[in-house]
Formats: structure tokens, C-alpha cells, sequence
């Protein structure tokens, strides 16, 4: 399955994709929100480069970007195979992770005032959950592995 802008330019979430596909099974309530994924799912991350900056302003996200001017490009192809994500290991293991879209090169770090906004609520946000949980902030050093 590939996701990418609909026909009115916006995108689909993530989390509302892979929610609304056919194929998966919600777990129970003390799971709220995990998924168990049967068969492969592809995600196209695409973007749109600004080329006149009066049309396609940065700092007002109410201005839809016309695609005549730049046209959504596919930077990169997510694929996620078949998986659980309920197992103790890996629950255990994301409480203790951090998310947000400033993981990322300097060159790619989100623009605009609503994402400077966004910024301090999700910093703020992962050191109380993490507080509230009990455990330590960790990151990822891209070797982890699930047995289960």
C-alpha cells in the first residue's frame, strides 16, 4: 500500500493510516493504541519545495502551498513489515524513548512559527511522561532487536 497527498493536497497521518487500513487488528484496552500489522505497509514521506516565497510563505500555515508551483516530491519510502508491538520488551523499551520531528539533521529541523511553538510543548511533554513513568530518557543507537 502507498500513501502519499491526496488529491487536495494533504497528507495522511501515520498513525490514521495505518488506523483506517482493513487489515489490522486493534489489541485490547490496556493496549489502547497498538497495533498488530499483518502484511507489509509502504509510506511515501513526501515534501514540497518552496519557490516563490511571497505564494508559499513559511511562516503562515494557512496558506496552502499550490502543487503548479512545486509539485509533492517522494524523498523517501517508509516500509514496515508485518509486525506486533505489544510485547513486554518493546513496551518497556518505549517508555523510555523521545520523539519528536527535531530528531533530525539541522537541515531538515521543522520551520515556521507553529513548529518553534510545537517545539518546547513536545520537550516538555516526554520529560513528564517519563517523570510520571519512573524511567530514564534513552536514544536509540539503531541496534535494538525484539526476540518476541
Amino acid at each position: 500500500m502507498h500513501e502519499r497527498a491526496g488529491q487536495d493536497g494533504r497528507k495522511a497521518d501515520l498513525v490514521e493510516t495505518i488506523t483506517s487500513a482493513a487489515t489490522h487488528t486493534v489489541l485490547g484496552a490496556e493496549h489502547a493504541g497498538l497495533r498488530v500489522v499483518r502484511g507489509r505497509r509502504e509510506f511515501d514521506f513526501m515534501v514540497q519545495v518552496q519557490t516563490d516565497p511571497h505564494r508559499m510563505p513559511i511562516e503562515n500555515a494557512a496558506v496552502k502551498w499550490p502543487e503548479r508551483l512545486s509539485p509533492y516530491a517522494t524523498v523517501a519510502r517508509l516500509r514496515l513489515p508485518p509486525q506486533t508491538f505489544d510485547s513486554p520488551e518493546q513496551l518497556a523499551f518505549a517508555d523510555v524513548l523521545r520523539y519528536n520531528p527535531w530528531h533530525c539533521m539541522p537541515e531538515h529541523k521543522p520551520l515556521g512559527n507553529s513548529n518553534r511553538a510545537r517545539r518546547a510543548m513536545y520537550l516538555e511533554l516526554a520529560e513528564l511522561r517519563q517523570q510520571m513513568n519512573g524511567v530514564p530518557h534513552r536514544e536509540l543507537t539503531g541496534k535494538e532487536a525484539f526476540t518476541s
